[in-house]
C-alpha cells in the first residue's frame, strides 16, 4: 500500500506536474486521480494504453449481419482502464474514486481475462488507484495480494461522476 498526503499534492501542483487530459473510458474525477498517480510515478513505465477490451463479449447470434455482431461483440467486452509496460511486467490499473466490490471484482478479474486474451509474455499483476475504501474491502485487496494506491483527495478535486 501506498498513501500520498495532501502536501504531497501540493508540491506536485506547484511544479506544474498535471495535465488535465481525457483519458478513454475514464470519468472526469477518476481522470482528476489517474493524472496526480502520473505525476508521482513519473518514468516507471515506457506505455499506457487505455480502455483495454479483454473477454470474449456477447454476440447476438448468426441472426445478425457479422458487422452488427462484431460490433455488439467490441461494445460488450470488458474493459480495463490502463495498461502499464515496463520490462518485466505488466501492470493492470483500476481507477475509482471510491474502490468497493465492483472494483474488488473486476481486479481479481482482469489479469485472468488479460492473460487468456492476449498471452503476455511478462508477469501480469493488477494495481488500484483511489482516494477511498468503503468499509471492509481494504483487507479482502490485502489478503488477495492486489496492489493498491490509496491517495489523499485533494480540495482541488472534481467530486461529480458523472458529466452533464
Amino acid at each position: 500500500m501506498r498513501s500520498i498526503t495532501l502536501q504531497s499534492w501540493r508540491n506536485i501542483f506547484r511544479a506544474g506536474y498535471l495535465k488535465m487530459a481525457k483519458y478513454p473510458h475514464l470519468l472526469p474525477a477518476d481522470c482528476f486521480l489517474w493524472d496526480l498517480w502520473l505525476a508521482i510515478n513519473r518514468g516507471a513505465y515506457s506505455e499506457f494504453q487505455y480502455d483495454v477490451k479483454v473477454g470474449e463479449g456477447s454476440d447476438p447470434g448468426p441472426g445478425f449481419e457479422d458487422n452488427i455482431r462484431y460490433d455488439a461483440i467490441r461494445l460488450s467486452q470488458r474493459r480495463i482502464d490502463v495498461v502499464g509496460y515496463q520490462a518485466k511486467a505488466i501492470t493492470l490499473f483500476e481507477i475509482t474514486t471510491n474502490a468497493g466490490l465492483t472494483a474488488l471484482g473486476q481486479c481479481l478479474a482482469y489479469p485472468k481475462l488479460f492473460r487468456d486474451t492476449y498471452s503476455p509474455d511478462r508477469d501480469v499483476k493488477m494495481h488500484l488507484v483511489t482516494y477511498q475504501f468503503q468499509s471492509d474491502i481494504e483487507r479482502v485487496f490485502i489478503e488477495h495480494g492486489i496492489g493498491y494506491t490509496v491517495i489523499e483527495r485533494p480540495e482541488a478535486a472534481p467530486t461529480a461522476e458523472v458529466t452533464p
